[in-house]
């Protein structure tokens, strides 16, 4: 199955979501024109604002300069909407709603949002916003045994596996330019990384 729409906007929590996500997805469809909205902004791996120097059909990326929610602190908030809710009205000064208004003013065409699987920023981000498909965050569902359970507690449905493999050397290469400093990362999942030629999309028939 394919999207039809050739104008697609990707939502990402962090600035090196959509690639991790659906960067081979991005290479593999050059007929089609990308937009991604980043909503917290760390400048160890601000990634999106570079990727339209070297990848000709993203043509627009903005950063909202959300503060992030601390991943090893706040992961029992993962799953509870409001808590997440409260922590941003509570902890940084504004609320949800705002970032999901921010968020809404940057949507065209089809959207696609992350799927919300285990880091608290991703799963408030994806409970805020609905969107036509949803991205399977890499490298959280190779390595968890759980990830299957998430899939079936939201209600998704897998939408496509997209093959990457013809596209894989010049996704890493991509990766490795804009990604230096944080590329030691993936040596924790470098079964998955070595193997990493597949990305999902999924839906939600419920909304």
């Amino acid at each position: 199955m394919k999207i039809k729409s050739n104008l697609i906007t990707i939502i990402e929590p962090h600035s090196d979501d959509a690639w991790l996500g659906l960067g081979g997805y991005i290479l593999l469809n050059k007929d089609k024109q990308f937009r991604i909205v980043t909503v917290n902004r760390n400048e160890n791996r601000y990634m999106s604002q570079f990727l339209k120097r070297g990848v000709p059909n993203i043509k627009f990326t903005i950063c909202l300069e959300y503060p992030d929610i601390d991943y090893k602190k706040n992961r029992s908030l993962v799953n509870s909407a409001r808590s997440l809710e409260h922590y941003y009205a509570t902890m940084k000064n504004t609320s949800a709603e705002d970032v999901k208004k921010d968020i809404e003013k940057y949507l065209k065409g089809t959207v696609i949002n992350c799927m919300g699987y285990r880091h608290p920023l991703h799963y408030m981000i994806s409970t805020l916003v609905d969107a036509d498909y949803y991205y399977a965050e890499y490298p959280y569902y190779y390595n968890s045994s759980t990830w299957c359970k998430h899939v079936k507690k939201r209600y998704y449905e897998k939408f496509a596996d997209i093959d990457t493999s013809e596209v894989r050397a010049r996704w890493n290469f991509i990766l490795n330019q804009v990604y230096k400093n944080q590329i030691k990362t993936f040596w924790f999942f470098q079964p998955y990384y070595k193997n990493h030629n597949k990305e999902m999309l999924f839906c939600r028939p419920d909304l």
